[in-house]
């Protein structure tokens, strides 16, 4: 395995795009893609900063991010935060845990990305790569 460069790091297309049928939606399907690390971190920090009534958007507000068109930009803006938080809930939270699941959010794929990344350490070190 060779060492990539910062050329190829900063090249590398790697933000993950699913398309989920929604059948409370008449069976139509949304495309929903992996949160970039800033807008995770932005994400995050909202989340630290927010009052608790505020917070009750949060799924709403990850969605707005997440729910993209075919050329991979979200179709929603800030103002439709409250709207999406008014859908079916049992929409909003499935379509926010495959984001989450998507962009490393859940305690499984931490715990997923721990293991790998340990895993990994381990073969690099038995290897005497470092």
């Amino acid at each position: 395995m060779s060492i990539l460069t910062r050329e190829q790091i900063l090249e590398m297309q790697d933000i993950e795009y699913r398309e989920v049928t929604v059948k409370e939606w008449e069976g139509g399907t949304v495309r929903v893609r992996s949160l970039t690390a800033q807008e995770r971190e932005e994400y995050d920090s909202w989340l630290f900063t927010v009052k608790k009534l505020d917070a009750t958007t949060s799924r709403s507000r990850l969605l707005s991010m997440a729910i993209v068109d075919d050329d991979g930009k979200p179709i929603f803006t800030e103002s439709d935060i409250q709207a999406l938080a008014k859908k079916n809930s049992k929409v909003i939270v499935r379509l926010s845990y495959i984001v989450q699941k998507m962009s490393g959010m859940t305690p499984g794929s931490i715990r997923e990305l721990t293991e790998d990344f340990l895993a990994d350490r381990n073969s690099d070190s038995n290897s005497g790569s470092r």
